[in-house]
């Protein structure tokens, strides 16, 4: 539990020190400078705050904001105590409106701040937990268990807004469809825990090969997609050939051993198809059947025909 105080009152400082040395894990203590506002990281953000209003050296509600402002994770949440004196009350309910979550007046009582203290503690925990619980619940219904990456529900959703999207500024949408190849063949030789590590490394690939704002999702079992931006269909080709190359290019590394892996890629674009969701997925699968059907590790599209497997592969 990390706890800063800020102000400069010695007596504050010497009282919640000995309270706090055998309450918490880190016990920092700073002038109100706006100096030690500036450069906290979400990751190092006290859990609790004990801001002394009358001594802080500038506006104590100012600080509170800067500390709200903070950006919201999982790991930590700041709970705010204005110690205010006993002409503070001015203070205590603005900052009670505002933003702290608790007060204490001086003189301060040792038995009313060790049960703040505790109420603080409890809060924070419960609040981590709370916010840990919400970034699991935000993750879990978009993403693939296995890969990380989108799920099929995500990557409906996201084509559906590329292509209302561009269906009104008249741009082009394309969708690339990939398979990894003899994927069923790789489970019964070598189980299916291989082939899952086979998977994830072919995710890993096609993620790292196409555009930040480009949508990459697991489609199914042995499928993926990718929703790119384009201004024609050859952009999607060239892509999709680029990413075959990538999924050839070195074995995976898995506890079988080092495999060499190819896939097969489907690819399709609003270019001739129009921007309705079902006719550009299935356009790109049958695309996908047929790179397969004309031997695998290699590309199909909409208009252009089969492009042959380089030599040797």
């Amino acid at each position: 539990m990390r706890v800063l105080i800020v102000g400069n009152e010695p007596g504050t400082r010497e009282t919640l020190g000995g309270l706090l040395r055998h309450a918490a894990d880190d016990v920092t203590w700073a002038d109100g400078g706006p100096a030690n506002w500036e450069g906290f990281e979400p990751s190092s953000a006290p859990h609790i705050v004990l801001l002394d209003s009358d001594t802080c050296g500038f506006d104590a509600l100012e600080a509170c904001r800067r500390i709200r402002a903070l950006p919201a994770q999982a790991a930590a949440y700041t709970y705010l105590i204005l110690l205010t004196g006993g002409d503070g009350k001015a203070a205590t309910v603005e900052g009670w409106k505002e933003v702290a979550d608790d007060c204490l007046t001086r003189p301060l009582q040792l038995g009313e701040v060790e049960a703040r203290l505790r109420v603080a503690r409890r809060i924070v925990e419960l609040e981590t937990r709370l916010a840990a619980q919400r970034v699991a619940f935000d993750h879990r219904p978009l993403h693939d268990v296995l890969t990380g990456i989108w799920n099929r529900a995500a990557l409906a959703e996201h084509l559906a807004r590329e292509l209302d999207r561009c269906s009104r500024q008249a741009a082009c949408v394309g969708l690339i469809m990939m398979d990894v190849d003899h994927l069923k063949m790789i489970n019964d030789t070598h189980g299916s825990a291989v082939g899952d590590q086979v998977l994830v490394e072919a995710s890993m690939r096609l993620k790292l090969a196409v555009r930040g704002y480009d949508g990459v999702g697991r489609y199914s079992s042995d499928k993926f997609m990718a929703v790119i931006n384009c201004n024609q269909l050859c952009e999607a080709e060239d892509l999709a050939e680029r990413l075959r190359a990538k999924v050839a290019l070195k074995p995976f590394e898995t506890s079988a051993g080092p495999l060499n892996i190819t896939a097969s890629f489907g690819v399709a674009s609003t270019f001739g198809c129009g921007y309705v969701p079902r006719v550009l997925v299935e356009t790109a699968e049958g695309a996908l059947r047929e790179a397969k059907a004309k031997g695998r590790n290699r590309m199909a599209s909409l208009i252009r025909r089969t492009t042959p497997a380089p030599p040797g592969e």
